[in-house]
């Protein structure tokens, strides 16, 4: 219930703070309210914008998000405790501590065949960053793997003692055991001789290294780097021994064949994608054979090669690494003459020309390159933050053919979609992108590409303030979350759109709620509802089609609404241009787009919806969240808005005005002088507005609460508005 005791008997809230928990009226319908003050629920839950002390709340939190915590607890104990919580996209969707599960598994497990079945699945699970840079992702994925080996080997060693048998330092001679026993004497005589390991921990960072981790980047320096960053890992575990050769340190992994150098989204990627090339043309089906049975012979001195690393053979280990090194360089010069032919015929008969493609494109052939995990479907974990780059900065560099979400117009797109096709039913993905992946109708492809291909999709979303996750990365962020397999039009889980503080980062992930988002009406965006509530509030609104202000939109004269393009925590509306004098010119016509309406009650009605929380809260739960274009005011459903509503709206946005107008002052920058506005001087009036509309769509207070109360703190600041006691 709060930070430092978060399973701990709740402490009672204080009595006003406990009052608004469950006021009568919660789930009344709104119903002809004349003001906002009628409602008992906001009433009640005015001193909620508190902040709350440290004793109850974790950093910069208010009541109001104490007691949204506190009952999601509630709600998520009910589940685990009512058996609701049957697989991991449950633990994703509640926001489970995955990892702790499974160390408590490992820790608890009863029966060695189940820890058998772990140990095996620990090292053949393949994890993948397809643009992995210097090694970010993966030098965290080897911090989440370790505890887990390590966990598994001292549940080996109590089972063992538990059945009274010893645990040696010597494998025993039966080679093929039958028993998960002998399974665990062999595993642990291999981890705990010193000749082989000087330590548990280096022996498990480097099976994980070994066998676990794999990346490719098109920058041969960063996969360098990367490398090197796995290294030195591996070398802290050891204590400095002089008496030793190599300082006590065994021969570090050679992982030239896991972190490949190469072009993630130009080469084959699949078996199909091969076949294809020999069936349409007799030419190369020899060559392609050819390819498909030298792959198999490569995958095979592969293991061989990693089987020499994992007993200490050196010269074997030299050896075998010689003969897969040859053999893959005739591989891709192969799958590279193929490939040429596909972007220009008889490319690959040209020597210099075909020379300089290969060094533009730099093709990497995923199904040559990694033919075992291929063979078998495909990564079991794909990773990554890819590149933010439009696809035309590259195009003078290479291109890439048959890609459907090519219209999106940018690298992160692209890996996306080449990460589907290195995935085997099941397999699981979670990349960071950029947030117009969720919601940008030029991503549209991109969305309809991962909603067919995965399912049980999250998508968490975050703002860049007042914090960022990437510091100096000025970038809206969307991590989504995926399982291999075909979605049947499944629903996508969504957070609301994170706005935060610095203070909050220690608990920003911990707080992450997924709610299924409903549907938009516009296409294909993925709505950011990240609550029940506000979820509903988003199917009301977007249930409505009939937008009547079309309709009422004129080129001719008319009244006019000027609306300011960066909404920032207010969207800025208004019958008047806002003073702007600058010896430069107007600066002003950049940032202000005006729209015309033939009808003065509606256009005064349509200012008040735009200026509303309400609007507010559909803008950045459906929006890119960055800017407000002409689309995204047209496009908020008003429907057939009657005329006792427009005039109650038309008469509020007029008091509106004279308030912004009224808290308005002249600020200077260098020789230009601008009206500026104390925008939450005015957050009363945008409330009765919300009040006004909570009729017009049928809300209830407890909608409406939410509505009006929508990233309060961010929007106003803690304690804003509240009376002092």
């Amino acid at each position: 219930y709060h930070a430092k005791s978060p399973l701990a008997t709740p402490r009672p809230l204080p009595p006003e703070i406990e009052a608004g928990v469950a006021p009568a009226s919660l789930h009344n319908p709104v119903g002809a309210v004349e003001s906002i003050n009628d409602l008992a629920t906001l009433r009640l839950r005015k001193p909620w914008q508190k902040t709350a002390p440290a004793d109850y709340a974790l950093p910069t939190e208010i009541w109001r998000e104490v007691v949204s915590r506190r009952q999601r607890y509630a709600e998520v104990r009910a589940q685990l405790t009512g058996g609701q919580v049957t697989g991991i996209a449950d633990f994703i969707t509640l926001n489970l501590d995955i990892r702790q599960f499974f160390e408590d598994l490992i820790a608890r497990c009863p029966e060695p065949r189940w820890l058998r079945h772990l140990w095996h699945a620990l090292k053949e699970l393949t994890v993948l960053d397809p643009t992995c840079g210097s090694g970010a992702f993966l030098f965290a994925g080897l911090n989440l793997l370790q505890p887990l080996y390590e966990g598994v080997l001292q549940r080996m060693e109590q089972l063992l003692r538990d059945a009274g048998l010893d645990v040696p330092v010597i494998a025993p001679t039966e080679t093929r055991p039958e028993k998960a026993e002998k399974t665990f004497q062999r595993v642990l005589a291999q981890v705990n001789d010193p000749a082989k390991h000087p330590t548990r921990r280096y022996f498990v960072l480097k099976e994980i290294i070994l066998r676990n981790l794999y990346g490719v980047d098109i920058m041969a320096e960063a996969v360098e780097i990367c490398k090197l960053r796995l290294f030195l890992k591996l070398v802290a575990q050891v204590e400095s021994d002089t008496a030793k050769p190599n300082l006590g340190v065994e021969p570090l992994p050679d992982v030239d064949f896991n972190v490949r150098a190469g072009n993630t989204l130009v080469g084959f990627a699949t078996r199909q994608e091969l076949e294809k090339i020999s069936a349409e043309d007799f030419i190369w089906k020899q060559e392609i054979d050819h390819v498909l049975t030298a792959a198999e012979d490569a995958d095979q001195l592969f293991d061989t090669f990693r089987k020499s690393q994992e007993d200490g053979d050196s010269v074997g280990q030299r050896e075998v690494k010689g003969r897969l090194k040859t053999t893959l360089e005739d591989l891709r010069t192969r799958c590279d003459r193929a490939l040429a032919e596909i972007y220009e015929p008889e490319l690959s008969t040209k020597p210099k020309k075909f020379a300089a493609w290969q060094a533009s494109h730099q093709p990497f052939h995923w199904y040559v390159e990694f033919y075992g995990i291929m063979s078998r479907g495909g990564f079991a974990v794909i990773i990554g933050n890819p590149p933010y780059v439009e696809a035309n900065k590259v195009r003078g560099q290479y291109g890439i053919k048959g890609y459907a979400t090519e219209s999106a117009e940018n690298l992160y797109a692209f890996v996306l979609e080449r990460s589907n096709t290195l995935m085997r039913k099941g397999s699981k993905m979670g990349m960071i992108v950029p947030i117009g992946a969720s919601s940008l109708a030029e991503t549209a492809s991109l969305r309809n590409c991962m909603t067919s291909n995965l399912q049980h999709l999250h998508a968490a979303h975050f703002a860049i303030r007042p914090a960022k996750l990437f510091n100096g990365v000025e970038q809206r962020l969307t991590i989504f979350l995926g399982e291999c397999g075909k979605a049947c039009a499944q629903a996508v889980n969504s957070t609301r759109y994170h706005q935060w503080k610095v203070d909050e980062r220690d608990a920003l992930f911990q707080l992450i709620q997924f709610t299924e988002a409903p549907s938009s009406h516009q296409g294909s965006e993925i709505l950011k509802p990240g609550d029940p509530v506000i979820g509903g509030v988003l199917t009301k609104v977007n249930s409505v089609r009939n937008l009547t202000a079309e309709s009422e939109i004129t080129r001719l004269s008319g009244d006019t609404l000027y609306f300011h393009r960066t909404p920032g925590y207010w969207v800025r509306i208004m019958d008047f241009l806002p003073f702007f004098k600058s010896p430069s010119g107007d600066r002003s016509i950049h940032h202000i787009r005006e729209i015309k309406f033939s009808n003065h009650t509606f256009s005064k009605a349509f200012g008040s919806i735009i200026s509303s929380s309400l609007y507010f809260l559909w803008l950045f739960a459906s929006g890119n969240c960055r800017n407000l274009t002409m689309g995204d005011v047209l496009k908020f459903p008003t429907g057939k808005v009657p005329m006792d509503i427009q005039k109650q709206l038309s008469l509020k946005f007029s008091e509106l005005m004279k308030n912004f107008k009224e808290n308005s002052f002249t600020s200077t920058r260098g020789d230009a002088q601008y009206q500026e506005f104390d925008w939450g001087a005015s957050k009363h009036i945008i409330d009765e507005i919300d009040c006004v509309l909570a009729q017009h769509y049928g809300f209830t207070e407890e909608e409406l609460d939410f509505i009006v109360n929508y990233d309060i703190k961010y929007r106003l600041g803690a304690d804003a508005g509240v009376e002092e006691d």
